[in-house]
């Protein structure tokens, strides 16, 4: 029994379904036409089951007999033969005629509805590609079949699958025109709300799928998704029919709405299915409200009842409909009970902070309480009281806690609510007053007690700023004026409150809190103060950070005045009480939380007033007054100095603003003192605070001050032993950078002299513990146009910084040695890479190279390398730095062979000389051998004058030759620019022309000269130890030498060979 039975498909068998087989040999024995069987009556089979024609005129017997056999396949249950069926479809209508076209389209339709639906996503994204292509074939021929294409098509622009409704979209943009839209849908509307009606209505799971051939899964998702696309299809037709056509269309949307089952969807267990039907319930009340007239029980109890939703996807479209439902139905409240219903859900979403939604709850909030009506809330105060304390406790859920959009959509919603209500009740100042002191101040008061809740303080403190600002320019109206007033006073006192509450504790105030304090005010200085935004990063907490507050989000800048802010006489006072306070706690306790927080607050609202009020003392103009600012140093600051406890960078930041509202006398008065203090981190805190305050004369004359040079003297002597930490060499850069002016910060002398000991302490040891500090400074040096600096363009001390980077660059490999080539750039650009002023500053690089060459008894050939190319990265950074528009670029391979020509003119004159001596040897040697036949006596007692000595002097002179041959050779490199890494090495090696070597001719002649007494010397003396100990490196000058000659143009090269002969 199964004997005979066929095995199962494997993977990989090419061997087609049972289905496709049966399809392709009916396309082989079948007619030429759809529909007809080979039966001898002719009786029609349906392509698919279930859909039948009456005549058979329907069909063309010209139907292309490819297109048969796919519109088989596509009639098929299994999805991949629909889906290979479809795709050969499409490919058939965009190869076919017109006129082949024309006879698929009676049948495509009944396909088409069949396949946009399938349970198949492929199918369906397939089907709607076909659809395309049918499209952009047929074009107007496919006029006579909208209708039954119609509904499926609209719909499914909204498939669940987003390549499938992409698809359907694309297909229908490219059938109608958008100005062609509504007309398409008008004209097909009846089958559009026919098709709407039955997916909603009328079908089920059941009917919609055929449960023989899919699961009941597959039923379940097929149905919400046809709910799911009939919905939003509905929506868009009542957003793009125009008002008089809804009209038209009256009895077929009643006949949606009248069924009980359109309304049941609001609850439905589908997310989408809910979001797709408050969608239809929004353009009902945009563009149709009279179709709601009826319902209007139906649609408040159905948008009220989902307030408190918790899907993120439904949940911002039923807040919007809510809002339409406020304005479009009559009489709502009459439909829903606001106490039992509506605000009971209201409360409980605001308690929870928007359940993770607030961004897309709090938003609304405004709108939807300005459209609740005092009949509906009589007792106002109550109605805002739970309104404000259910935000107030959504503030600390937290989903608000650790989101910055959160936080963010509850604040401004807080904050707008609470203007709108304070400008509601302008005129009744006790009711206003009640509100600040229980909701506004509150809200501070909220967040001064829950560490947590920085991010919700950061959010805050700018929105009520923004309020406060609002009110400070309304203040011509009297009433804002008292709101404004009333406002100062509960403030100070709910922050002047926070501070003694703790300390009745017993226990220091927290530095989060202090900091927060700070916060609020610098935020009310100035509403538009830049905000850093909080990244949420896992730390782990040590011990003594358990107290302390997260970054301030306006500690690290300071607070910049803009047009738009303002600082109000209620702020001040605000201020010096606080800095009053603050300044009283740190004479009691020596606590330094409260010292960090009054720097702050002096540093931004500097004023005398402000110091007076520390000292409370009257304010006046006579010099008492500057007397009891100097005793406030002497006194106060000055002791603080004194004491190893307190004693910190912020009393300095203190004592510089202090600075501010004093005389001159005064100023280098507190300047002096400042020496005396035994701390030796104080003038470095001094040195830091002074570059804030470059613009006051008395600090710029410290800064000049021989003390304060000798001070950072001894700053660059730690840091080039490496006693010091980084903050000192943040310090020392800052002296030695330039103000907005132009200016230097120190001396032109200090300057200088810092640079020139940076210069001895690398010329002196290769390892210094500083060398990443000085070419940073270096680099910051020359990194802007040195035309504004003009301390640069004489300063023998910063060009000697660069000679010793380059020195160090010559014995080491490292490439944060390269630094100077930004400074040959900027000289470069200063003076022209060609002028005589750059060409002396090159010189006193080549005496560089020249003594690194000639201070070694034996050189290897990488370190000839590594010179030669440290030569040419000086070349390639002094050419290579103009823009591509300027002149100089074009000179560029002369201006590389000028200063080639300078680096190895500083040598000619030790091989010109050792060549002459070494050329008188060699003859002599020859004479003797007989080799030569001289009529005059060869001066052989002239080798007691010559300069070669040694083997060691023979060993350089052919050293000097490899060295001399590799720069010419590498000559090429220095026209490109170092930093293109991406060209190719053909034109990074080129070919070095006769003009450059006409520039070179001298070293040229030079080198080939001593090429050939090296050769003879070699031959004459090959026994001896001179040549054992040359060798080597003859060799390699041998090997460079051949390599030049390749690297010559022929033009080159009989330029030279002319020379030499003449």
């Amino acid at each position: 029994m199964g004997k005979n039975k066929q095995a199962q498909r494997t993977k990989n068998n090419a061997r087609p379904s049972s289905s496709g087989r049966s399809a392709e040999l009916l396309g082989n024995t079948a007619p030429t036409f759809a529909g007809f069987t080979a039966v001898i009556d002719g009786g029609f089979v349906p392509v698919l089951p279930g859909f039948t024609v009456t005549t058979a005129d329907e069909f063309d017997p010209n139907l292309n007999p490819n297109f048969h056999l796919v519109l088989k396949k596509m009639g098929k249950k299994d999805s991949t033969t629909k889906l290979k069926a479809l795709q050969e479809f499409s490919e058939l209508i965009r190869n076919s005629e017109p006129e082949a076209v024309k006879t698929v389209l009676p049948l495509w339709p009944r396909l088409y509805c069949h396949l946009a639906v399938d349970v198949e996503h492929r199918v369906r994204e397939a089907a709607h590609q076909a659809q395309r292509a049918v499209v952009l074939r047929a074009k107007r021929n496919l006029a006579p079949y909208l209708r039954q294409l119609a509904g499926p098509w609209f719909t499914s622009q909204y498939d669940t699958y987003p390549p499938a409704a992409t698809a359907a979209s694309q297909a229908f943009q490219d059938a109608f025109p958008p100005n062609k839209v509504t007309e398409a849908i008008i004209f097909c509307q009846e089958q559009i709300l026919n098709y709407i009606h039955d997916n909603l209505i009328v079908h089920t799971p059941q009917t919609l799928s055929n449960a023989t051939t899919v699961t009941a899964e597959e039923m379940e998702a097929k149905y919400q998704r046809v709910i799911i696309s009939s919905l939003h299809g509905y929506a868009l037709y009542l957003q793009k029919l125009p008002a008089d056509q809804l009209k038209a269309a009256n009895q077929a949307n009643k006949k949606i709405l009248a069924s009980k089952k359109f309304w049941k969807f609001s609850k439905h267990s589908s997310a989408l299915i809910r979001n797709a039907w408050f969608t239809v319930i929004i353009a009902l009340c945009e563009k149709a409200p009279d179709l709601l007239a009826d319902d209007g029980s139906r649609v408040a109890l159905a948008v009220f009842n989902s307030l408190d939703e918790t899907d993120p996807i439904v949940l911002p479209t039923v807040w919007e409909a809510s809002l339409h439902v406020l304005t479009t139905v009559e009489d709502c409240w009459e439909h829903v009970s606001a106490e039992k219903l509506v605000l009971p859900k209201l409360w409980h979403i605001l308690r929870e902070g928007g359940q993770g939604n607030a961004s897309a709850i709090f938003p609304n909030l405004l709108p939807f309480i300005s459209k609740i009506p005092s009949t509906v809330c009589p007792n106002k105060q109550d109605f805002y009281d739970k309104l404000f304390g259910s935000m107030r406790l959504g503030m600390s859920k937290k989903s608000v806690m650790q989101s910055n959009s959160e936080c963010y959509a509850v604040a401004k919603c807080y904050i707008e609510c609470l203007q709108y209500i304070i400008m509601l009740h302008l005129n009744d100042i006790d009711f206003c007053q009640s509100v600040l002191t229980n909701h506004l101040t509150e809200a501070v008061a909220v967040v001064l007690k829950n560490q947590n809740l920085h991010l919700v303080s950061g959010a805050l403190f700018p929105q009520i700023s923004g309020l406060v600002q609002h009110w400070n320019h309304s203040c011509d109206n009297e009433e804002y004026k008292k709101v404004l007033e009333e406002f100062w006073k509960i403030l100070t006192n709910t922050l002047l409150g926070s501070v003694s509450n703790e300390d009745s504790l017993e226990s220091s105030v927290p530095s989060w809190i202090l900091n927060r304090q700070v916060d609020l005010c610098l935020y009310l200085k100035n509403p538009k103060l830049h905000r850093n935004i909080q990244k949420l990063k896992v730390k782990f907490t040590a011990e003594d950070e358990e107290n302390s507050e997260p970054e301030s989000p306006v500690d690290s800048e300071p607070c910049v005045m803009e047009e738009t802010s303002f600082i109000d006489q209620g702020l001040n006072t605000l201020v010096q009480h606080l800095s009053a306070s603050y300044f009283k706690k740190i004479e009691e306790s020596n606590d330094k939380n409260f010292l960090v927080c009054l720097t702050k607050l002096i540093e931004s609202f500097t004023s005398r007033e402000l110091f007076l009020n520390l000292i409370q003392v009257n304010i006046s103009e006579d010099i008492e007054t500057n007397k009891c600012l100097l005793q406030l140093f002497n006194t106060k600051f000055y002791k603080w100095l004194e004491n190893d406890i307190m004693c910190s960078e912020d009393i300095i930041g203190i004592t510089f603003s202090l600075l501010d509202v004093l005389p001159s006398e005064e100023k280098e008065h507190v300047l002096e003192s400042l020496y005396k203090v035994p701390n030796e981190s104080v003038l470095m805190w001094c040195v830091k605070a002074s570059l804030k305050h470059h613009s006051d004369p008395t600090v710029r004359k410290w800064l000049n001050s021989q003390q304060l040079s000798n001070f950072l003297m001894t700053l660059v002597r730690d840091i080039c032993q490496h006693k010091i930490a980084t903050d000192a060499e943040h310090v020392l850069k800052s002296c030695l950078s330039k103000t907005k002016d132009g200016e230097l910060v120190i001396s032109t002398e200090t300057f200088s002299a810092i640079l020139l000991e940076f210069s001895e302490k690398i010329q002196s040891s290769k390892n210094i513990p500083c060398i990443k500090f000085v070419s940073e400074l270096a680099r910051s040096l020359y990194s802007g146009d040195v035309r504004l600096d003009p301390y640069l363009h004489s300063d023998t001390a910063a060009e000697q910084l660069l000679l010793s980077l380059f020195q160090l660059s010559c014995i080491e490999r490292e490439e944060e040695n390269n630094v100077w080539c930004v400074g040959v750039s900027a000289l470069a650009r200063l003076y022209g890479s060609s002028s005589e002023r750059f060409i002396e500053v090159a010189s006193k690089f080549c005496e560089v190279v020249k003594k690194e060459l000639l201070s070694r008894e034996e050189t290897s050939m990488e370190t000839i390398d590594h010179i030669s190319s440290t030569v040419i990265a000086f070349i390639q950074a002094a050419v290579n730095c103009f823009p591509d528009d300027v002149e100089e670029k074009t000179s560029l391979t002369s201006t590389s062979a000028k200063l080639c020509l300078c680096f190895l003119s500083s040598l000619i004159t030790i091989l010109d000389e050792r060549a002459e001596d070494l050329t008188t040897i060699c003859t002599y040697t020859e004479q003797i051998k007989g080799l030569l036949n001289f009529n005059t006596e060869c001066a052989a007692g002239s080798n007691s004058c010559s300069s070669i000595n040694s083997v060691a002097d023979i060993v350089q002179y052919v050293t000097l030759l490899v060295f001399s041959v590799t720069l010419i050779s590498k000559l090429p490199e220095s026209w490109v620019s170092a930093d293109d890494e991406d060209i190719d090495e053909e034109k990074r090696v080129r070919m070095i022309s006769s003009y450059d070597i006409y520039l070179l001719i001298n070293p040229v002649l030079t080198i080939v000269y001593s090429v050939g007494i090296c050769e003879s010397f070699s031959s004459l003396y090959r026994s001896s130890i001179f040549y054992y100990k040359m060798f080597p490196i003859y060799s390699n000058l041998i090997q460079r030498f051949k390599l030049l000659t390749v690297r010559l143009d022929v033009k080159a090269l009989e330029y030279i060979s002319s020379i030499t002969r003449e």
